[in-house]
């Protein structure tokens, strides 16, 4: 009995964590998700036309294939410099509101819990 009730609650946690996951992988992919799907079907195109194109021409696949992997590492990362460059105006803020008051705090608490005990 023990064992049973055991994987009926094992089986409606499954349920739910499925049931869950469509709902979240609707929101990632699609025309309004946060990956457009089309977005990866512009890979695996430029994937396609690019082995056509090396199996027509006669250049070696694995070449084909280095260059195009070596293209998309660039644009990785002139993706992320891009992303890396606009990182210090958008942390301004946050910096300015929450790390500079602590950082007041830590620096000038012990001077004036002494300045209040010489004084009093």
């Amino acid at each position: 009995m023990k064992r049973r009730l055991f994987f009926a609650g094992l089986g409606g946690v499954y349920l739910i964590a499925f049931t869950s996951l469509g709902s979240q992988v609707l929101g990632l992919y699609g025309a309004r998700g946060i990956r457009p799907i089309r977005a990866l079907l512009d890979g695996v195109k430029a994937v396609c036309l690019a082995l056509q194109q090396a199996e027509r021409y006669g250049t070696p696949m694995a070449q084909t294939l280095r260059v195009m992997s070596q293209e998309n590492r660039d644009m990785r990362m002139s993706e992320a410099e891009k992303k890396a460059a606009a990182l210090p105006p958008k942390l301004t803020v946050p910096m300015i509101v929450f790390f500079l008051p602590v950082l007041f705090v830590v620096i000038l608490g012990p001077a004036a819990i002494k300045a209040i005990a010489a004084f009093s």
